[in-house]
């Protein structure tokens, strides 16, 4: 920390913590009043005049090395205010965050230079009123977050009284007088106590759609999903559907099917119209009538759906809208509300196969015909036996390594190896490598992928960012003086030999009792070049 400001040492005198749940700018605007000082006095204090915060959304895209010059400032890890951002949901019920872009279930701000055109930030008033020091939860920017999950009522997305969005960094910029320091709870146009906004109850068709939307909000980072009696080891294959329905609700032909739901329930109100704006960009209102409908049909799954669609005369069609969608809502509404002559395509045998990959049952012809009801047993049986065995191989040794990794400590020797096998597994496969070949890289070999795997045809694009990745978050913590340039390596040594890997295989095998070395075969055979 600069002396001349008048501070000693590296961290500021005020230094707290994330509370539970918070918002990395919300953490970041408390530190600083925390310290006496408005938002922007200290983010020009702490990270120079050229830094880029509140001109962007800074619980979506905050560059680590800024996360890291706070994270020095304040004793707060880096892995804690990354738990604040909004990017610490990707692997939970979304597959990836986009920091430049908008993000399914991800409330968009709107951010032109330092106002907000969206509602992208919710809030509960009851929440803020029993706060000891009022502060902004994570789960208040998802688009499915329309109850709170402590309190039970409707979130607010704006000033009750202005009806502008909440930025709470703004109660103090460009006042010289008249503002108070530390305050985040007024708004910053018309100086309303958000706090003390009125409380809403939720309406919903019923009491167990309600429950499941507060599940939903309580639980987003879980990982996992169910559905009626079955378990999805991957949560977004529930989420998925979920959003694709809460589209389809707002179109035409779903307000039809939001209606007979209103018939059959009494749920009050008319139907939302659509089909713009997109979601995210909704309501809280809007979004909350939509989820709670689309909650109630996948309730009873798959009968109150297929109900309700037979009664307003929908088919597999109109529903599906030609979307790629998981296999366990997409193969019944096929099944039940197929309109003419029914067939099987490779893409539905291979959706199948990939469901079945990630349970505990391998595919097979025999398996697939059963989970698609003993239909397209000629299109199964082309379902190459070779690409079978490798595909739940793979799948099965990358829910091995997850596991494993997930009750390490973050950092360890052994965590920091698992990290690597399971980068050497992904290359090979999307590659076609042989394991010496992939042993063999050096870390020019992983820049230079990066840099023309998307112009190149000849390797995947995703083979970069998973290099540039593992080079960032696993190899330079191995590294030492005999790593020299290998790509792969042993920790605090050279490179990982063929005969090494093998070793790493057989033990991995011996203790889980499977057969690692089954998922190296790679998913196209074919040797690509570098």
């Amino acid at each position: 920390m600069p002396s001349a400001r008048g501070l000693s040492g590296s961290r500021w005198p005020v230094h707290p913590h994330r509370l539970d749940d918070e918002l990395f700018s919300s953490w970041l605007v408390r530190t600083a009043y925390a310290n006496g000082l408005k938002v922007q006095s200290f983010s020009v204090m702490a990270l120079g005049r050229g830094a880029t915060v509140w001109n962007r959304d800074p619980d979506r895209s905050t560059p680590i090395d800024t996360v890291e010059r706070l994270s020095a400032q304040t004793g707060s890890s880096v892995d804690e205010l990354l738990g604040g951002m909004l990017s610490s949901y990707a692997g939970t019920f979304i597959d990836r965050h986009n920091p430049k872009g908008n993000t399914k279930w991800i409330l968009p701000l709107g951010i032109y230079h330092r106002t907000r055109r969206c509602f992208g930030l919710q809030y509960c008033p009851w929440c803020l009123r029993e706060d000891g020091a009022p502060y902004f939860r994570r789960r208040w920017r998802l688009a499915f977050a329309t109850v709170c999950d402590v309190h039970g009522c409707m979130l607010h997305d704006r000033c009750p009284k202005c009806e502008s969005p909440v930025v709470y960094f703004r109660n103090d910029l460009g006042r010289r007088s008249g503002y108070r320091l530390g305050d985040v709870v007024s708004c910053w146009k018309c100086d309303f106590d958000l706090s003390g906004a009125g409380v809403r109850g939720a309406p919903g068709p019923d009491g167990p759609s309600l429950v499941a939307l507060r599940s939903l909000v309580t639980f987003p980072d879980l990982g996992w999903w169910w559905q009626g009696d079955a378990t999805l080891h991957y949560a977004h294959l529930y989420y998925d559907v979920l959003h694709h329905l809460v589209d389809f609700l707002s179109t035409a032909h779903g307000q039809k099917l939001q209606q007979a739901v209103r018939n059959e329930t009494g749920f009050p109100g008319d139907p939302v119209p659509g089909p713009r704006p997109p979601f995210e960009f909704r309501a809280v209102g809007e979004r909350h009538t939509l989820l709670a409908t689309a909650l109630w049909l996948l309730d009873e799954w798959p009968v109150r759906f297929v109900r309700a669609a037979r009664l307003t005369g929908l088919s597999q069609s109109y529903i599906l809208r030609g979307a790629d969608l998981p296999f366990w809502f997409a193969s019944r509404v096929k099944q039940e509300l197929y309109s003419g002559k029914t067939s099987v395509s490779r893409k539905e045998v291979e959706s199948a196969a990939a469901v079945l990959a990630k349970g505990t049952v391998e595919p097979s012809r025999a398996s697939i015909c059963r989970a698609l009801g003993n239909r397209g047993e000629r299109t199964a049986a082309a379902y190459r036996a070779r690409r079978e065995s490798s595909e739940w191989h793979f799948e099965k040794a990358l829910a091995l390594f997850e596991r494993e990794i997930a009750q390490l400590k973050l950092g360890s020797k052994l965590r920091l190896i698992l990290q690597r096998d399971r980068t050497i597994f992904r290359l090979i496969r999307m590659t076609g490598w042989s394991v010496p070949r992939a042993l063999a890289l050096k870390v020019s070999d992983a820049v230079t992928i990066s840099a023309t795997a998307k112009e190149r045809r000849t390797l995947p694009a995703a083979a970069g960012p998973l290099l540039m990745n593992y080079l960032r978050d696993t190899r330079r913590y191995m590294a030492s003086d005999e790593s020299a340039d290998g790509l792969f390596i042993a920790y605090r040594r050279g490179k990982v030999t063929p005969n090494a890997f093998s070793e790493r295989l057989r033990r991995m095998t011996a203790k889980y009792g499977f057969d690692f070395s089954s998922a190296l075969i790679p998913e196209d055979s074919s040797t690509l070049e570098l």
